[in-house]
């Protein structure tokens, strides 16, 4: 890897890889999320509500645990 000077910018394919890899997955859960949002829309039966709800909050401190770990 080259830090300065001429190519230091230049990525190596398996980065690009990487970045658009992560990049496909970052959509993926917006799209996820987008559907969530679209489902439970208000008006929306309770049930998917109380459904959402649940499972998005065992998400999120699924993801806090994991966050504290790193």
């Amino acid at each position: 890897m080259q830090f300065g000077g001429a190519g230091s910018w230049n990525t190596t394919l398996s980065l690009q890889i990487e970045k658009h890899d992560y990049l496909k997955r970052i959509q993926k859960l917006r799209e996820q999320l987008n559907a969530i949002s679209q489902i439970c829309l208000p008006g929306c039966d309770d049930m998917l509500v109380d459904s959402a709800i649940a499972a998005t909050e065992g998400v999120v401190r699924q993801l806090e645990i994991t966050k504290m770990r790193l």
